[in-house]
């Protein structure tokens, strides 16, 4: 059974799932609630405590154990973003370059299917000359996420 847990950030409430001993889902959307338990386990109060640090600078990357469930191409384009170093930004044309693609909007596609914001930092994918494009959570957010990086990597974290 999925297990989810309402996690309260400074601009929202992020949604937790967790299933089989792994996070497979953060997000804003509460998926699948009548097939899920709402409890905070062990693993839940782990992943909050690393947001709390990542939202308060002190967190570059997260420890807690993922599963990243969707069809293999698009595995393939989220552990390349999982590269993209915190407080960095990389363009959809790099990433697809990288993974040998034709075409850029095949990474904009994975992006729109990212299950684990955050973790799977899709938040770190630019327009190729510079410009923030779409973001699950916005564009608002995503200026917001990468100026936290930024001021806490310049800050010496």
């Amino acid at each position: 059974m999925k297990t989810i847990f309402a996690y309260q950030f400074p601009i929202g409430t992020l949604w937790i799932s967790e299933q089989g001993g792994n996070i497979i889902a953060i997000g804003y959307e509460q998926d699948c609630v009548k097939e899920a338990k709402v409890e905070e386990t062990t693993l839940m109060k782990q992943v909050k405590r690393e947001l709390d640090e990542y939202f308060q600078g002190q967190r570059k990357v997260f420890t807690f154990p993922v599963a990243l469930q969707g069809p293999p191409f698009y595995k393939q384009v989220w552990k390349e973003m999982m590269m993209i170093p915190y407080g960095q930004t990389s363009t959809y044309g790099a990433l697809a370059a990288s993974l040998h693609l034709k075409s850029a909007r095949a990474v904009g596609g994975a992006c729109r299917c990212n299950p684990l914001m955050l973790v799977v930092p899709c938040h770190r994918v630019i327009g190729a000359k510079g410009q923030l494009t779409g973001f699950y959570g916005g564009l608002a957010m995503k200026e917001t996420l990468l100026i936290l990086e930024k001021r806490n990597l310049n800050e010496g974290l």
